[in-house]
């Protein structure tokens, strides 16, 4: 049984996240090629834009693999996430590894999930109490819910070596940065869910300048609503997914 989101959901309370991951990757993914790859080596606030993202062959992991940022983010979302120990990612060579990353649906499915729960969370912190209520009526009444709980079962965050420590324009706010690395997974992590021009009014929107206390600025409605549309479209498209067949867990 799945989840809207596509992973499965426990069985049983006592049922462990490690073998629920584990059967899932173990599904069997319908062979494809691969059409996007992300230039790691690049500066993070350069490499999300989609028009960095072209066709590759599968040479493609090599350089991703072998780079701070994306060994950063398999640790936290793979490893960590459900505390598989060992060096279980840590080869290029590992069946995992080479089922996650050797089809582009797949890894956006993985991707995709944990991006969007982060994002509520981060734009949570941002918002005051009648946003709150204006985003649970616009991502659905369960939503919200859905997303504080996982996330604290989890432990789902953004990884510290993945994090903006600044952004090169002259608002460098902690609120900024907060939003920008949430985007950071939306758009790099979700694999050009949101098209080039999507992706530069997204950048037109972040606030020119913000108070230092956080608790006196919020940002516009339009800036909400833009931020919370990019959620929205990440778990629309997530949930459209779930029409593969089911994981059975056994």
């Amino acid at each position: 049984m799945c989840s809207d989101f596509g992973l499965p959901k426990l069985a049983v309370p006592e049922e462990s996240w490690h073998r629920v991951a584990r059967a899932w990757l173990q599904k069997t993914v319908p062979p494809g090629n691969i059409q996007r790859w992300v230039d790691f080596h690049n500066h993070p606030t350069s490499q999300m834009h989609p028009e960095r993202w072209g066709s590759a062959a599968l040479e493609w992991r090599i350089p991703i693999l072998g780079c701070p940022l994306a060994q950063a983010y398999v640790d936290e979302h793979f490893r960590n996430l459900w505390n598989w120990g060992g060096d279980f990612w840590t080869s290029p060579e590992s069946p995992l590894m080479q089922l996650a990353i050797s089809e582009l649906s797949f890894l956006r499915r993985l991707a995709a999930f944990s991006g969007a729960l982060i994002a509520v969370r981060e734009i949570r912190k941002t918002i005051d109490s009648k946003k709150v209520l204006e985003l649970r009526r616009g991502l659905g009444e369960g939503v919200l819910n859905f997303a504080y709980t996982t996330t604290l079962y989890s432990r789902v965050s953004v990884p510290q070596k993945c994090r903006l420590q600044q952004w090169s324009r002259s608002d460098s706010s902690p609120i900024t940065v907060a939003v920008l690395n949430s985007g950071w997974l939306l758009i790099a992590c979700a694999c050009a869910l949101l098209p080039a021009e999507e992706w530069n009014r997204f950048l037109s929107r972040l606030p020119h300048s913000v108070e230092k206390d956080l608790g006196q600025r919020n940002f516009s409605s339009e800036d909400s609503q833009l931020a919370w549309w990019c959620l929205r479209e990440l778990v629309r498209v997530t949930v459209q997914e779930k029409g593969d067949e089911h994981v059975q867990i056994s």
